[in-house]
């Protein structure tokens, strides 16, 4: 439980401010639970909720009016989407895909992005601010590598040269390697 709540406080921090006070959440059924308890904890937080169940939603016939609905709501208020994959058409036919270029940008937003529920809780029940000094720590230690030398016990050794290093809110760091070394 004390995972979930952490989770659930991470969502909400990563959300920030929505300028209305609401955050919308929508969930498919088997993330309603765990999307009922957010919702709950919500008004501890200082904000309204709305909690929509995502299946009665997504069809072809209601599609295009809830995307336009998102697009009216997005600058101001808070939208959280809990969705298994069986959403996922929708989910991309809704905001677009990060690879071939993002419909709708709400500014307070967070997405599961089909995480399975365990997944979700173990991944953003933690501290946000022990992995942030941990990344920014790992980022200077990388900040001018060259070459990186990769090898495991089971026999793979790679080498790559890195480009820039980036990030994610939620500690990922990636690069893009040169192709050609």
């Amino acid at each position: 439980m004390k995972k979930e709540n952490t989770a659930i406080n991470n969502i909400l921090e990563l959300i920030g401010n929505p300028g209305s006070g609401i955050i919308y959440i929508f969930t498919s059924k088997g993330k309603y639970n765990f999307a009922r308890q957010l919702h709950d904890d919500i008004k501890a937080h200082g904000f309204q909720g709305r909690l929509f169940l995502l299946d009665t939603i997504l069809n072809e016939t209601n599609l295009n009016r809830f995307k336009e609905q998102l697009i009216g709501i997005s600058d101001d208020y808070g939208i959280i989407f809990l969705i298994e994959s069986n959403c996922r058409k929708n989910y991309f036919d809704i905001f677009g895909r990060p690879d071939s270029g993002l419909i709708l940008k709400p500014e307070h937003f967070f997405s599961d992005l089909f995480l399975p529920l365990d997944s979700l809780i173990r991944i953003y029940g933690i501290d946000l601010k022990e992995l942030d000094a941990f990344k920014r720590t790992l980022l200077s230690e990388l900040e001018g590598a060259s070459l990186i030398d990769i090898s495991t016990d089971s026999g793979t050794e790679i080498s790559i040269k890195p480009r820039s290093w980036n990030s994610t809110e939620i500690g990922e760091i990636f690069t893009a390697p040169v192709e050609y070394i």
